[in-house]
């Protein structure tokens, strides 16, 4: 479902894009352990913690009892690193609430039947995490739990635009709501910006479909996601993030 080849791909474009990176991944780092060291938790859960390049990894193991890293899939460079800390523990879960599973399903059985069934008749679970006292950070995936699904499911099926924007919603809202105020924060990119070699705008697209939480502090930044042109067939790619402490 192309998780294994997205996730090597994200490393590649960080080698290719460090330098506009950079500035990206020091805030990431610095808004979750202000918020760590605001709220002192015991442990902390990173949701989306892929090759921990937005982790502030040492620091949490350093400052936090335990931390959890938890994604669909763990890089054996990661798996290696965290055998160091024994306060620190992977986590391996779908995040989506068993989507994942879900729309691989149906594609084998429309591929078998030829059935279409509706994505509205999907209902969302919560993923395996910590206990409920951990805090929480959703770290740059809440508008990547659909994309890399969709694309895939894309392949094999088309849906309407509303059947796809519904599902869309549905997934970012039942992630959101694993957020308790007082427990978790959130980093997401809220907008995505297509400029031209003259760095004139040429679209805007918002990535998320769900309300965004109400938050006792928020910070803002640019991540200047890809100057050479290689994700936007020539053209540059920037995303708004927005960082929540809830």
């Amino acid at each position: 479902m192309k998780y294994v080849s997205d996730q090597e791909g994200l490393l590649e474009k960080y080698l290719e894009e460090h330098e506009g990176w950079q500035e990206h991944l020091q805030n990431s780092k610095e808004f979750i352990m202000e918020c760590v060291r605001k709220h002192k938790p015991q442990s902390v859960v990173i949701m989306g913690s892929g090759w921990l390049l937005d982790v502030p990894f040492k620091e949490l193991a350093a400052e936090c009892n335990q931390v959890y890293l938890a994604d669909i899939r763990h890089p054996r460079q990661v798996r290696a690193m965290v055998r160091d800390y024994p306060n620190c523990s992977l986590i391996y879960t779908d995040l989506t609430g068993g989507a994942v599973t879900w729309i691989y399903s149906l594609v084998r059985s429309n591929r078998k039947t030829g059935k279409k069934e509706s994505l509205k008749s999907f209902s969302f679970g919560k993923p395996e995490l910590a206990d409920r006292k951990t805090y929480l950070v959703s770290l740059n995936i809440l508008n990547q739990l659909d994309i890399i699904l969709l694309n895939w499911l894309n392949k094999f099926i088309k849906y309407p635009e509303d059947e796809i924007n519904y599902f869309r919603k549905k997934i970012q809202e039942n992630h959101i709501e694993l957020l308790k105020p007082g427990h978790s924060c959130l980093i997401c990119d809220h907008k995505e910006i297509t400029l031209d070699k003259k760095n004139q705008v040429v679209s805007t697209k918002n990535p998320v479909y769900a309300d965004l939480p109400k938050a006792e502090r928020k910070k803002e930044w640019k991540w200047y996601f890809d100057r050479g042109g290689a994700f936007g067939q020539g053209y540059k790619t920037e995303f708004n993030i927005i960082a929540l402490e809830l």
